[in-house]
């Protein structure tokens, strides 16, 4: 048996990406996250400004919290800095572990929940049915095959020395794309976050200043939209950076700044395309340079905000 695309496509990638942070001799800043970070944000320009190596570690929505974070822990050494680009919704996450997460685990990484409790493992191994398992293995291709949607096709050759993706081009984006992107609903607001994942957080939080970790935050990308200027948006953004605070975890920016138009957006309302990735970088370094000296404005001291 062999895994669908969909796990193979998020290992090859989650492989290339810790080569890519393993091969960084000296301290690093990896950005941990959804599919919003691996579409949105372009760690080239963050390494130019800050002169840091910097990786991007982000990754698919369905994979949850709790393993992007299992997975930073093997890239990370002291000195390192983590950006937390968490989409908002994942800090609710109701399918948890999901079919891709079980999917992975079960092909790739056990090691994964021999972390978890064990009254937990049945739900790792056993919530696919024999059918459900039947259909995924015949629906499997050979594991060099692409993950491919309409005209664009994913895989590990598509990342850059740096973890970026490359295939997010605003050259391919039509109005069916347009109509994708307009076709997914606003940000959901919860009252709550689930409190395992927070403890989930905390717990890497810890970790990190154990190891000498510095963990910063930063706003998940989003299309732009008039609702979120008005009730119950902006409390639901003043929540989500005190949720950061409660944490110890200073976050840079507003959320204002990980909002694109539609013409920066690519295929779903939290993928930027290459050209809104490059606004969005722009945004987050000039407030990484607030909280983080900048070689580049010490050298050019009347760019300094």
């Amino acid at each position: 048996m062999v895994p669908g695309p969909e796990a193979e496509w998020v290992w090859r990638m989650y492989e290339a990406k810790s080569d890519a942070a393993r091969a960084i001799d000296g301290p690093m800043l990896l950005v941990v996250g959804g599919s919003g970070a691996h579409f949105g944000i372009d760690t080239n320009m963050i390494e130019e400004r800050l002169g840091l190596p910097s990786v991007n570690f982000g990754s698919h929505g369905g994979l949850g919290i709790d393993y992007y974070l299992y997975r930073a822990r093997k890239v990370l050494s002291a000195g390192d800095t983590v950006l937390m680009a968490i989409e908002y919704e994942l800090f609710d996450q109701l399918d948890f572990p999901t079919d891709l997460l079980r999917e992975v685990i079960y092909f790739h990484d056990s090691d994964y929940v021999l972390r978890q409790p064990v009254w937990a493992w049945p739900q790792f191994y056993f919530a696919l049915t024999p059918n459900e398992l039947i259909t995924r293995v015949t629906a499997a291709v050979r594991t060099d095959q692409p993950l491919i949607f309409g005209r664009f096709r994913l895989s590990a050759d598509s990342l850059d020395q740096r973890g970026n993706e490359t295939v997010n081009k605003a050259s391919i984006v039509d109005s069916f794309l347009h109509e994708v992107v307009l076709a997914d609903p606003p940000v959901r607001v919860f009252q709550e976050p689930k409190a395992e994942i927070v403890q989930s957080v905390a717990a890497f939080v810890d970790w990190c200043r154990q190891h000498q970790v510095e963990v910063v935050a930063t706003w998940p990308n989003v299309l732009r939209r008039p609702a979120y200027s008005e009730p119950p948006y902006p409390a639901f953004f003043t929540e989500f950076q005190r949720l950061y605070a409660a944490l110890g975890v200073p976050m840079v920016g507003r959320p204002e700044d990980a909002m694109l138009d539609l013409d920066d957006m690519f295929d779903t309302a939290y993928h930027p395309n290459d050209l809104g990735r490059a606004v969005r970088t722009a945004r987050l370094v000039d407030s990484l340079c607030a909280f983080h000296p900048c070689p580049w404005d010490a050298d050019n001291p009347e760019r300094v905000q």
